[in-house]
């Protein structure tokens, strides 16, 4: 699947209909298990979907967002060099694939110097392949990834790049990220015999519920404020 987006409209429409689909699923969930007579495998199950959705919601936005700037038809030093570096590693130049212990060719770097002179001057588009007439974002392989595990340093990374602030969306919240959502996560899914209590999953799906709408709005600002493009004064 895809995703094309060239309007603030769309970019909108988009994120709205991703987080609706994630909010009901999250309130069928906490209803099963209220109302399950033996809930404890239900209460695993659930809390890692919630996780889930924590983690997909993050990922769509904001691949949806680089998906809104590639559609706004900008050249690469007009952006912010976060943003246009995303085209340079996806050319997956050698250079990111050399062990420490070997020295980079001048010839490489020559090459990576030359292809970002180049995207400099030429219009940020991603694609899935050269037929395409329009800018989209495969989400199979997206630009910006969360490595299925959406830790604070994942998230400071990815906040970085979009031009977001990651202070106010997630540094106070870093605790409850790694204690209460990720751990428990991680021993669920890896395994481990652990007990999930009805409370661990309500903490954890409010939390997630608050934190995906705030991160759509931060996004929508983002579009709105222009904050993809490089401040020229």
């Amino acid at each position: 699947m895809s995703i094309r987006i060239t309007s603030i409209e769309q970019l909108i429409e988009k994120l709205d209909t991703d987080i609706q689909w994630r909010k009901k699923e999250i309130a069928d969930i906490r209803a099963y298990c209220q109302n399950s007579d033996n809930p404890q495998v239900l209460l695993r199950a659930s809390f890692v979907l919630c996780c889930a959705h924590f983690e997909g919601a993050i990922k769509f936005a904001s691949n949806a967002y680089i998906a809104y700037v590639a559609g706004q038809g900008v050249r690469g030093k007009e952006l912010r060099v976060e943003i246009s570096s995303i085209l340079i590693r996806k050319k997956k130049h050698t250079l990111f694939n050399i062990p420490t212990s070997q020295k980079v060719k001048v010839s490489v770097v020559s090459d990576i110097l030359s292809a970002y002179d180049e995207l400099l001057e030429s219009q940020f588009y991603i694609k899935l392949n050269e037929d395409d007439l329009m800018p989209e974002i495969d989400e199979t392989d997206p630009p910006l990834s969360t490595g299925g595990n959406p830790t604070p340093d994942v998230l400071a990374e990815i906040s970085k790049v979009l031009g977001i602030s990651y202070e106010e969306l997630f540094q106070l919240r870093e605790p409850f990220i790694n204690s209460e959502l990720l751990k428990p996560r991680h021993a669920v899914a890896h395994g481990e015999r652990r007990t999930i209590h009805i409370d661990e999953l309500n903490s954890a799906c409010d939390f997630v519920l608050e934190v995906i709408e705030k991160y759509k709005s931060s996004i929508i600002d983002a579009a709105i404020n222009n904050l993809h493009l490089r401040n020229l004064e």
